[in-house]
């Protein structure tokens, strides 16, 4: 069995055709990294408090303060900043988590989805943290 020293010693020469193997795996990974490493900037995340809350019909509005810095084009609502659908189980256990953070006034840090499907000009919470204090 060889040493792990010698198994991740490489020599290059890149004027060899020896290495067109590992050069393909570099730029394989180049490629990968590229396609899953996001590169727009995330919609509307924030860290703060949840200072009002509306239930209408199976969607929960969100408003925080501080309201996000950045938002994703299609938030533009000028009063509510987040909405969610509470038609599952997911949603009923969000929902639940902010209105523990409402009532007791605690830390929160959403996090968008970057989409607007739950309502038009509010971006969808993708997930809630209830921060300590």
């Amino acid at each position: 069995m060889r040493p792990l020293k010698e198994l991740f010693q490489f020599d290059f020469d890149f004027n060899s055709n020896n290495n067109l193997g590992v050069l393909t795996m570099l730029r394989l990974i180049l490629v990968f990294m590229f396609f899953t490493i996001p590169l727009t900037s995330f919609g509307g995340d924030v860290n703060g408090k949840i200072v009002r809350l509306s239930v209408r019909s199976d969607v929960v509005y969100v408003r925080t303060d501080p309201t996000p810095a950045e938002k994703s084009e299609c938030a533009t609502n000028p009063g509510w900043d987040y909405a969610f659908s509470i038609a599952n189980e997911t949603g009923k256990a969000t929902l639940s988590m902010a209105l523990a953070a409402y009532t007791s006034k605690a830390p929160v840090t959403i996090k968008s989805s970057n989409q607007c499907t739950h309502y038009s000009t509010m971006e969808d919470i993708s997930y809630l943290i209830l921060d300590p204090h």
